[in-house]
């Protein structure tokens, strides 16, 4: 497989966070008007579902590596943990506290995806999807 640049990376980490606001901010409205479930669970079950798309998204398209999927699973696992958990408790802090309005939920969802996005970025393109391969060069 050949090497993937930096370039491409960050263009589809871009595109698929522009992908990931827009079906989590989607799921987070429609779960709380059409089902009336709490912002908590809401926004739990959103990040759970986009999480999982793009768990295959940052493997087959933004991230492509030579490494299986079983090499990275734990590391990927890792960070998924991570910013999952910041993910969720920074927008539901900032929900609490600013989301007094559609607008203002909305804004709040998108302004810690991106902020998180930018840890995440650097994980996966540092750890848990290396550029490094994972044979060493003939000489």
């Amino acid at each position: 497989m050949a090497r993937q640049s930096l370039f491409s990376r960050i263009f589809w980490f871009g595109v698929g966070g522009g992908l990931s606001v827009a079906i989590n901010a989607t799921l987070y409205f429609l779960l709380q008007d059409w089902l009336g479930w709490p912002k908590s669970s809401a926004l739990a079950v959103s990040l759970v579902v986009v999480t999982t798309i793009f768990a295959i998204w940052n493997y087959r398209i933004n991230f492509r590596t030579d490494r299986g999927f079983r090499e990275c699973m734990v590391r990927y696992l890792g960070a998924v943990a991570f910013c999952y958990a910041l993910n969720y408790s920074a927008a539901l802090t900032g929900i609490n506290q600013l989301g007094h309005t559609r607008w203002l939920e909305l804004s709040v969802l998108a302004s810690v995806q991106v902020l998180v996005s930018g840890v995440k970025f650097f994980l996966y393109h540092h750890w848990v999807y290396p550029h490094a391969p994972t044979h060493p060069a003939p000489r």
